[in-house]
């Protein structure tokens, strides 16, 4: 009996330690993600003329719609919308952009603008979450300046939403780190604008590829091969789009999969290749894109095939 007792009172030790252990795990991963979503980014804003004349809306509801895809977090109709909402994970609710109830679009300067999309940061100089202004930060000053154009002239929709809230999943990344959920942590804020060039060239499409974010997903040589986190369980690897992955395809063959979502042998791309809103980009934009990956040198796929 009293041998029962012994280890009943042993195992109980052990469980109020483990226990304690845990819960210092717990508010350690808490205090450190606090403190880094709490960081504050010291940002000089590109100085940006925005425009207001009909051809540089128009560019800019180009560049939203069909270049860097940003209905896929705040909705068709840009006012916002919960993207994530799981208890373990996380509740990622992206902004209703618009000038309606609930929006930003009245309360946004042409500085909160230039920070919120290039450097990732809002108002208060915190870091945005998932928000891809790694890419958005190669964007020309001109672009720059018509997408916000268009932003300020869509019209107002009253949405409400509720604000972000992180789970343990995600704020245990954000604690270990080499993540991109807190966007301003991983862009290089002295990053320059990228000059676009001239349509119709490699040079323009170098531009756009960065400036889309197709390196996101296959890579920063374009090689292909495993998704970097952040993508659903599942997603297959990204092609390789050098010209050792590319292999016999043609302008045509490109060109079809952008608008169509299907290769030469007609089988279809995974639904997570964000095709559906680069089909959108015109004939010469897409011409441009084969002509710079025409440019690279071959590279093996990066990861398993």
């Amino acid at each position: 009996m009293n041998f029962l007792k012994k280890l009943f009172r042993l195992t109980a030790a052990l469980f109020a330690v483990l226990l304690v252990v845990i819960l210092l795990g717990i508010g350690g991963i808490y205090f450190v993600s606090q403190r880094k979503m709490d960081q504050t980014y010291a940002i000089h804003p590109v100085l940006i003329k925005i425009p207001t004349d009909k051809k540089a809306i128009l560019r800019g509801h180009h560049l939203v719609h069909a270049i860097l895809g940003c209905m896929a977090c705040h909705g068709k109709n840009l006012a916002g919308k919960v993207l994530i909402n799981n208890p373990a994970v996380g509740r990622i609710v992206p902004k209703n952009l618009t000038r309606g109830k609930g929006g930003i679009g009245d309360q946004f300067t042409t500085e909160d603008w230039v920070m919120a999309i290039r450097n990732g940061v809002s108002p208060d100089r915190k870091s945005l979450i998932l928000m891809p202004s790694l890419n958005f930060s190669y964007l020309s000053k001109k672009d720059l300046g018509d997408v916000i154009a268009y932003l300020k002239s869509i019209p107002p929709v009253n949405h409400s939403l509720p604000s972000n809230k992180l789970g343990p999943i995600f704020r245990l990344v954000i604690a270990k780190g080499g993540s991109d959920l807190l966007s301003a942590s991983v862009i290089n804020q002295n990053q320059k604008p990228l000059p676009s060039g001239k349509i119709g060239t490699s040079d323009y499409g170098y531009y756009l590829v960065h400036i889309a974010g197709c390196m996101h997903c296959h890579g920063p040589n374009l090689a292909g091969g495993t998704v970097p986190g952040g993508a659903p369980p599942g997603t297959p690897p990204a092609a390789n789009l050098t010209p050792a992955g590319i292999g016999t395809w043609n302008e045509k063959d490109f060109m079809t999969l952008m608008r169509t979502g299907k290769r030469p042998d007609g089988s279809a791309v995974s639904s997570f290749m964000p095709w559906k809103v680069f089909r959108h980009m015109k004939d010469k934009e897409l011409q441009s894109i084969w002509l710079y990956l025409k440019t690279l040198p071959p590279a093996e796929s990066n990861g398993k095939k």
